[in-house]
């Protein structure tokens, strides 16, 4: 394993929840696979995706309590990175 936690060298294992107020780390997601890629939609009941160059998906989760939702397959290329619109 490349890298350590406090690098970007090799997919996460973990994904740290902070609250940004107190700069403290709030809490854990460990998702169903390493992920390179994350990002959380802006709206009121909010969703975590993840991604990663090795798998050909997007997994989806829900952001409040972690809990995996579903995975989007076949996807198309490899994803090298996630956006969400903001209004």
């Amino acid at each position: 394993q490349g890298g350590g936690q406090e690098t970007r060298k090799d997919p996460g294992e973990a994904i740290w929840i902070y609250d940004l107020a107190s700069r403290q780390r709030t809490g854990t997601i460990v998702p169903r696979h390493p992920t390179g890629l994350v990002e959380i939609s802006q709206d009121d009941e909010p969703l975590l995706f993840t991604a990663d160059v090795a798998r050909n998906a997007i997994d989806v989760y829900d952001a409040a309590s972690g809990n995996f939702l579903r995975s989007i397959e076949n996807i198309g290329y490899t994803p090298t990175g996630l956006e969400t619109p903001v209004d």
